[in-house]
């Protein structure tokens, strides 16, 4: 414990370091974020219309495997991407934080330095760690299951849309 003064002085200032680079990436790749998330939801979207479409209009013989293929190949991707976006981001997040849960035990544990382990978790209460898509939305582990909630919402609000333009059809030419 003689050198704890020096050593948390030193993980103090390599934290503010890092999450100033964490704050750096984010800002810089923020827009790129939202811009992908945009052409995912986007494409996730379409191409499982697409894909439903495909199926239901289609009788067995006509059904077009090359298409069924790009359609899941695309769903794959887009969902292995976003997955392994929001694990990351949220996996980064959750390291950021964890440092002051740590000082937090030394400072009940040490009685001599708590104030060099007050100031510091003081200002890491201050700061909030997240990964952001451009201020619109946090990036995380629930990212995924807004997107997939989002894409299953537009879905079923086109296929209803889908039924009632084919319910007119239908009555038109009768």
């Amino acid at each position: 414990m003689e050198t704890f003064p020096e050593e948390s002085l030193f993980t103090y200032r390599m934290h503010n370091k890092l999450l100033r680079i964490y704050r750096s990436i984010n800002d810089c790749c923020s827009l790129i974020l939202v811009a992908y998330m945009g052409y995912a939801f986007y494409t996730i979207t379409t191409t499982t219309y697409k894909l439903f479409v495909q199926i239901t209009t289609q009788s067995y013989p006509q059904i077009s495997y090359n298409v069924l293929q790009t359609c899941f190949t695309w769903l794959a991707m887009h969902t292995c991407v976003l997955a392994l976006l929001s694990r990351s981001c949220g996996q980064v997040t959750d390291e950021a934080n964890w440092t002051s849960q740590v000082l937090a035990r030394v400072y009940s544990k040490s009685k001599d330095h708590q104030n060099i382990v007050d100031k510091f978790l003081t200002k890491s209460v201050k700061q909030e760690v997240q990964f952001t898509a451009y201020g619109f939305f946090v990036i995380d582990n629930s990212t995924l299951f807004k997107i997939f909630s989002a894409v299953t919402t537009y879905l079923v609000i086109l296929i209803q849309f889908k039924q009632l333009e084919d319910s007119k059809t239908v009555n038109n030419s009768m």
